[in-house]
C-alpha cells in the first residue's frame, strides 16, 4: 500500500522547491498553487488510507479516516480545480461555476 508514498513525497518536495522560486503572482503562479494544493491533499488522503490496513481496521475505536474526511478532500480538490480555472482566465467558466458550487454546498 505504501510503495507509492516515496513518489508522492518526492513530487511534493519538488513542488515546494518550485513554489519558493515564484516571484510574482500571475496566472502561472495560481496554476502552480492549485497543483501544489492538489498534491498536498492527495498525499494527506493517501495517508488516511492507513486506517484501512488489517492491523488498524480490526480496532473498532479507529474509524475509516478516508471515508470520514472524504467531504473535506472533495472541497479541497474543487478548490484546486477552481484555482486552475481562474489561472486560465476563466476560459472554462462552467467548470469554475461548478467548482464554486461544490465548495459552497459541500
Amino acid at each position: 500500500m505504501f510503495s507509492a508514498s516515496p513518489k508522492k513525497t518526492d513530487a511534493l518536495n519538488q513542488m515546494i522547491e518550485e513554489y519558493r522560486k515564484i516571484e510574482k503572482i500571475d496566472s502561472a503562479a495560481l496554476e502552480k498553487y492549485g497543483t501544489y494544493l492538489r498534491a498536498a491533499v492527495d498525499m494527506i488522503q493517501y495517508c488516511t488510507q492507513a486506517s484501512t490496513l488489517p492491523v488498524i481496521k480490526d480496532h473498532t475505536e479507529i474509524p475509516d479516516l478516508d471515508s470520514l474526511f472524504n467531504r473535506y478532500f472533495q472541497i479541497a480538490y474543487s478548490t484546486s480545480d477552481l484555482l486552475t480555472d481562474i489561472s486560465k482566465k476563466i476560459i472554462r467558466q462552467l467548470s469554475t461555476i461548478s467548482c464554486a458550487f461544490t465548495i459552497w454546498f459541500a
